[in-house]
């Protein structure tokens, strides 16, 4: 009688890859020689964002950790000039600004996968914006339309949409064009941008004991 050895299906090593993917990341510590520039609190004050600069090379970090559990961060970002991070008020999503050099300025997306754990999304929001902003003024895709930001402004209150505005000029001699911050809407579901602006009313009026919520973003 023939025996065989019986070899683990496809089906089990997709498996198997996937619950590798899914495991939560593993708690840890700044890289050497970061030092804790300043701290900020999510919408609920649950969750602690902390910026960490080498003085050595200029890198950055940002880490979160649960509030009142350091010890228990995780690595969310790193980068080399400044940012801002922008939570949803639902705390589902954040956005960070990163404004990498003098001549660009993107923002990313991260979807809140578990607890103070947050993975970066696909989307490119920036290149999506840029699209739409240059079918109403095609200079702004010239190739030498070289100054690009992108901003998210601040969120909607139902964390359904987020306000955003893109600025930039052009690199020529012989031609002055600038673009003042032009604003619209990038949408969660769908990933679309819009003029729409009264999606960002959505969830405003709400019941909470007469206390207003103060817009998330740069002039909170």
């Amino acid at each position: 009688m023939n025996c065989h050895t019986a070899r683990p299906g496809r089906p089990l090593l997709v498996v198997l890859v996937a619950l590798l993917l899914a495991r939560p990341s593993l708690a840890g510590e700044p890289s050497p020689g970061m030092k804790l520039q300043h701290t900020e609190l999510s919408p609920g004050g649950d969750i602690v964002v902390e910026h960490y600069f080498n003085s050595e090379d200029y890198q950055r970090e940002v880490w979160l950790a649960p509030a009142g559990r350091p010890s228990e961060r995780v690595l969310l970002y790193t980068h080399g000039r400044s940012i801002e991070v922008l939570f949803s008020p639902n705390q589902s999503w954040l956005i960070i600004n990163d404004f990498a050099g003098s001549s660009e300025a993107e923002p990313y997306l991260f979807r809140r996968v578990q607890r103070h754990e947050y993975r970066k999304e696909k989307t490119e929001i920036g290149d999506q914006v840029w699209r739409f902003v240059g079918k109403r003024h095609p200079v702004v895709l010239r190739a030498d339309f070289g100054h690009r930001y992108v901003r998210v402004m601040r969120w909607a209150s139902d964390s359904r949409a987020f306000l955003v505005a893109a600025f930039g000029h052009l690199d020529s001699s012989e031609e002055r064009f600038a673009l003042d911050p032009w604003l619209c809407v990038f949408t969660i579901d769908g990933r679309r941008v819009s003029l729409d602006l009264g999606l960002m009313n959505r969830g405003a009026l709400h019941s909470r004991g007469g206390v207003e919520k103060w817009p998330s973003g740069p002039w909170k």
